[in-house]
């Protein structure tokens, strides 16, 4: 009997999720779902040079990330549930979450400090809070717990950003041009290139186009791909340390 066959099944699903996630961001950018755009400016004298997406983000991709963050949560949760049934606690009674905590975590003197946690053998909870997932510890294994709170169409966002090349222009009209650190507008979906009254009429830019975590502290703005191969990565090892504990503590005796 493998009682970490739960954790491990889990774990394998989440990198299936992750690595159709990776293929589909792939295919994304490489469709180059934006468009340059020139609008009239408020002040109707300025034209305001844009990048727009033009295309929507695949919705396989949100759905993605939001089975494979709760598969990994599911995880961490099922080795904590496996300890404390080991241990001999009553599995109508089991209350063996995962150590997450928005301060840092310490060890306590009895087992009912611990709430959720009471039930996680003490050795086990102790290696748990030892990968520090909480505030100001871990923060990517932190935010693990806050992503599988997040509304699946927020997890993951649309991002453009200028990575090379130039404006080209051939009317030139006199006046004054500003041109703009770009930073993209979530909630636009654009970023503003230049303002001024000279005109383009092609470009030479680069364009990179990425997925990026939703509003979520702790992720919020970074490549989505690396935070959800970062946490498999974490969840991995936290789940095979607690697996070997649990095996050198008698708790399970499997090999």
């Amino acid at each position: 009997m493998d009682e970490f066959y739960n954790p491990k099944y889990s774990i394998d699903n989440a990198h299936r999720k992750i690595t159709e996630f990776e293929a589909t961001s792939i295919a994304f950018a490489h469709s180059k779902p934006y468009t340059f755009v020139t609008e009239l400016d408020d002040d109707g004298v300025n034209k305001v040079h844009k990048i727009k997406l033009a295309t929507p983000m695949p919705p396989a991709l949100p759905e993605l990330a939001f089975d494979a963050v709760h598969d990994l949560r599911a995880a961490l949760d099922q080795s904590a549930y496996a300890c404390a049934i080991s241990a001999g606690t009553e599995k109508s009674q089991v209350r063996a979450h995962f150590p997450f905590g928005d301060i840092a975590a310490k060890s306590t003197p009895t087992n009912s400090a611990r709430g959720s946690s009471e039930d996680i053998p003490r050795e086990i909870f102790d290696l748990m809070v030892s990968f520090k997932p909480y505030k100001g510890g871990d923060d990517l294994l932190w935010a693990l717990n806050r992503l599988c709170n997040t509304p699946k169409h927020k997890i993951v966002v649309p991002a453009c950003a200028r990575v090379g090349g130039r404006m080209a222009d051939t009317i030139d009209i006199n006046g004054p041009m500003s041109f703009f650190l770009p930073r993209w507008d979530r909630a636009k979906n654009e970023m503003i290139l230049a303002r001024g009254t000279r005109v383009f009429t092609h470009h030479d830019l680069e364009i990179a186009t990425f997925i990026e975590m939703g509003d979520v502290d702790g992720v919020e703005g970074k490549p989505a791909l690396e935070v959800l191969t970062y946490l498999h990565g974490r969840v991995t090892d936290i789940v095979d340390a607690v697996e070997a504990e649990a095996l050198k503590a008698g708790l399970i005796t499997h090999s």
